[in-house]
């Protein structure tokens, strides 16, 4: 399990072996390499694995040209033609959620926008998507340069703690339906209808 890079795709497994999930979307895909870790260790093992990215330059992140967004969206077009649990979305975050069946995902890892009020949305709209028993995992949650991720997670599921081994994912099991949400958290959440 050691030899599992990036580091977050190694929490990711562990937590997948954990929970049992068979159900999965990772939001904010970028490059896909911990697409292809998680994939290339437990993709025979899946159901569904949701790769969700606009694949759109956007303010905030490293100077990424829209040719190149467009080189990675294809790369990683690549990469789930490789596995028949992959399935890839090219929507915003909120937007994709939207679109998703309520209680459908085991799991749900958030790697898209890292401003606190991105944040906020993500948990808000991907929250209700997540079964009972499922977990939402955070990567950057302890990143200097992404205080908004640790701001709106603690914020929002207090209950959330960082990875033993990977600091910078935080984890959050989801153990109730409803209003699951720490103080100043909207409780009314649009539903959505299946990608």
């Amino acid at each position: 399990m050691n030899d599992i890079n990036p580091p977050h795709a190694r929490v990711i497994v562990q937590q997948i072996s954990k929970i049992s999930a068979r159900r999965i979307a990772e939001v904010g895909v970028l490059k896909g390499e911990c697409a292809n870790a998680i994939l290339d260790r437990v993709g025979n093992k899946l159901l569904q694995y949701w790769l969700i990215d606009r694949w759109l330059a956007y303010p905030g992140l490293p100077k990424i040209t829209q040719p190149q967004w467009d080189e990675h969206y294809d790369y990683v077009k690549t990469l789930a033609a490789q596995y028949p649990c992959a399935k890839v979305v090219r929507l915003a975050s909120v937007d994709a959620a939207e679109r998703m069946p309520d209680e459908s995902l085991d799991l749900v890892f958030m790697d898209a926008d890292h401003t606190y009020e991105g944040v906020y949305k993500d948990i808000l709209a991907w929250l209700p998507k997540v079964r009972v028993g499922g977990t939402m995992l955070f990567h950057d949650f302890a990143h200097h340069a992404w205080p908004g991720v640790r701001q709106a997670v603690t914020e929002l599921l207090p209950s959330a703690f960082p990875d033993s081994w990977d600091s910078n994912t935080a984890i959050y099991y989801k153990q109730e339906r409803g209003s699951h949400y720490g103080s100043g958290a909207q409780n009314s959440i649009e539903r959505g209808s299946g990608i």
